[in-house]
Parts: structure tokens; sequence; C-alpha cells
């Protein structure tokens, strides 16, 4: 329910740590279940055994920022990939177990780490990070493993997996021999390598993994892991190593802005578009197309929901008229859009041999965002929260209709043409 607030100039919202734990896992299991499926070409039916398998750096990064509601996002996103994909009923939990069973060592092992009674020289362990030779190097190393994964030369040839994994492996002993670092020893052996070979040999005991696949099934699994954990897992490991938990406690209230929810449900609404398309097997094999236009709503709605913590209006005198100024700009920006999409749907059903029913779907959507962006237009000057409400539901829609065109603009491109 709304509650109103002398000290605030926005509508709040209340309710328990509980639900805002919750509904944080969900959204980030619904991005984090897209990711894989947009940035392989090809779907294994051993989808874990893909060599650029983000998701893993991506959950670690939930558990040392979420603590257990990391793992609880781990097990939401592999149901929802299993369930997108259609696996076998069998494969679908086997899956599921062996990848929440991954996450939850590391996440033992991080809180192990964390606790132990030794001296340390990292100077992240202090609270600074720097852009050190070994994280030059690890950086450097993520960048060209994931060229290789995208231009899909491991295809081919094997050997490029082992050699960027002899390359992590070569690098990381030598920074432990010479600065002396258990810590990086701990977090290499323990984070990176052995609850992805286990997690692997869990998989094959129960995925009934065909003989002359184990070999290659385990290498690609365990090694691309271990690249990915070790290099961009561990840069995000420095960064997040002194901050503090972003959970809330469960039996308290959050007072959340209106606008904050907002943001989410427009998050949620365009994570499960993408998800129905795929569900659909509407992207084909041209899933890395449409990683741009999703990640440029998600980006932008992301942005928002972030800044949206803060209240810029604070100190103003005229917050009403703050708050107009800002409306009217999404609403002379938006119509740029509407007349784009005028243009587009008659110039599809001229080029194209048939409009797909989706792409009619979207236009329908596309146009009807960019119409409620600049719909309502006049507010009583009296009533700041409202047009602070307004203004927020103005971004949305006018967000919707950009991610919404871009989205047909590239299925208009990979359509059949007349002709």
């Amino acid at each position: 329910m709304m509650q109103s607030s002398q000290q605030s100039d926005t509508y709040k919202i209340q309710m328990t740590g509980l639900s805002a734990n919750f509904f944080i896992a969900l959204l980030v299991a619904m991005t984090t279940s897209i990711i894989p499926m947009l940035l392989n070409s090809s779907q294994a039916i051993y989808y874990t055994s893909l060599p650029f398998y983000i998701t893993i750096v991506i959950l670690f990064v939930c558990v040392i920022c979420f603590r257990k509601w990391g793992i609880v996002a781990s097990v939401f996103t592999y149901l929802l990939y299993g369930f997108v994909l259609q696996l076998p009923l069998k494969l679908f939990f086997v899956n599921t177990l062996v990848n929440t069973c991954e996450i939850s060592l590391m996440f033992l092992a991080y809180w192990w780490i964390k606790r132990l009674k030794r001296p340390n020289r990292n100077m992240y362990a202090k609270g600074v990070f720097y852009l050190s030779q070994f994280n030059s190097f690890l950086i450097l190393i993520f960048l060209s493993y994931l060229a290789v994964c995208m231009f899909g030369l491991f295809k081919s040839n094997n050997y490029v997996l082992y050699a960027f994994f002899g390359i992590t492996v070569l690098i990381t002993v030598i920074k432990i021999c010479i600065e002396r670092d258990l810590y990086l020893l701990y977090y290499s052996l323990f984070i990176a390598l052995l609850p992805s070979a286990l997690a692997c040999l869990l998989s094959i005991g129960f995925s009934d993994v065909p003989v002359n696949l184990i070999v290659e099934y385990f290498n690609t699994w365990t090694l691309s892991n271990y690249i990915l954990i070790q290099t961009c897992g561990y840069i995000f490991y420095q960064l997040l190593y002194t901050k503090p938990s972003y959970y809330f406690k469960c039996k308290s209230i959050q007072e959340i802005d209106a606008s904050t929810i907002a943001y989410y449900v427009s998050l949620t609404i365009w994570n499960i578009v993408i998800i129905y398309l795929f569900y659909l097997n509407f992207f084909h094999l041209n899933n890395l197309i449409y990683f741009f236009p999703w990640a440029l709503g998600n980006v932008f709605l992301s942005l928002n929901l972030i800044f949206s913590r803060y209240n810029d209006a604070e100190n103003v005198e005229n917050k009403f008229d703050w708050y107009e100024k800002r409306a009217i700009v999404v609403e002379n920006n938006t119509s740029g859009i509407i007349t784009i999409i005028s243009f587009l749907l008659p110039v599809s059903a001229t080029l194209l041999k048939d409009i797909p029913p989706i792409l009619l779907v979207l236009f329908v959507a596309n146009i009807f965002c960019a119409c409620l962006a600049v719909g309502l237009i006049w507010v009583p000057a009296t009533n700041v929260k409202f047009m602070a409400l307004l203004k927020t539901l103005k971004t949305v829609f006018y967000l919707f209709a950009i991610a919404f065109l871009m989205l047909s603009v590239i299925m208009i491109m990979f359509s059949p043409k007349k002709g």
C-alpha cells in the first residue's frame, strides 16, 4: 500500500525484508538465465559444458553480495534455464542440483577464506583495489577468452581451451610464489577449481553422459569455469572483498520508493518477453545479435532503478516544476520514436515476404508504450508526489519504446524478404 510522508516528495511502499530479498533473487535469476542463451550460438544438450558460461561468475558475485539469497537466485536461474530449453526431466533436475551444489561450495569456500586468521598482504583485503600487473593480465585473458568464444573457435579446436587454462594457471602460480599469497592459492583451489570439478563429476554420474564424451565434457566444464572464475571472478572478488552484504534482514520492514518498484516491474516484464521468445524458439541461430536489444533494455532500466534510490530534488524550491521539466523531456524524445515506428510498419509490410505474428505484436506494444509516454500531460500543480510518479512512468514507457523498437528492427533484418 502506498504510504505518504511529509519528508518525502514521492510515494513509498512498505514490504518485509524477506519479500524484498525474494524479488531481488527472482530478478537476478531472470536476467542471468538469459545471458548464456544469448551469448552461445548453439545449445548443447549438456548446456553447462559450453566453453563460455559467464553465468557462473554472475552467480558467484551474487553469493558474495547476497550470501544465501545468492544461492536462492542460483536455483531460480537453473530452473528457468532448464524450463526455457525444455530439457528432459531427469537432466533438468540433475542439472539444477549439481549447479546449485557448485555455487554452494563456492559460497562456503568464500566464507571460510574470509575468516582465516592469517597475515594478509593483499591490498584488496584492506579495502584498496588497484590495476596491478596481475590484474591487468587477468582482464586481458578474460577479454581474449570472450572474443575467442564469441567467434566460435572451440568448435574445431579444443586446444584453445587448454592454452587459456595453462596461461591462467601459470600467471596465478607465479603470483602465488612471488608474493607467497596463500589467500590466492586457496581461492584458486577451493573456489575456482574444486567446486566445478566436483559438480561436473556429479553431473557425469547422474546425467548419463556418453562414455566417449566424458573426458571432453569434464575438461570443458571444469577448465572453462576455472578460467572465468580465476580471471573475471577474481577481479570482482577483489572489488567486493571489503564491501558489506546487500541483502535485507528478513523480519525488517523496508520502505521502498514507488519509482523503484516501477523500474523493477518494467525490468521483470522486459525479461519475461525475452524468455517467452526463447521458449517459442523464435531467435533460432541468431541468438548473439539479440543480445544487444536485451542488454539495451536491461542497462537503461537497471540504471534508472539504481538512480531512483537518490533524490536530487531534495533541496529544490519548486519540486513540481523540477519533475515536470524532466517529464517534458521524455515526451519530446518520444515523439521522434513515434515517427520512426509509423514508417517502420509499412516498410516492413513492403519488404518482408510474411510479417511474423510476433513482430506485429511487438509493433503494437511499441506504439502502445510510445503513446503512453506522451498521453497524460496535465497534473494538478499541488500534487508533487503524483508528478514524480508520472515522470517515472513516462520514463519507463519511453525506455520500453526504445527497447521494443530495436528488437523490432533486428527482427525485420532477419526475416525472409520478398523476391
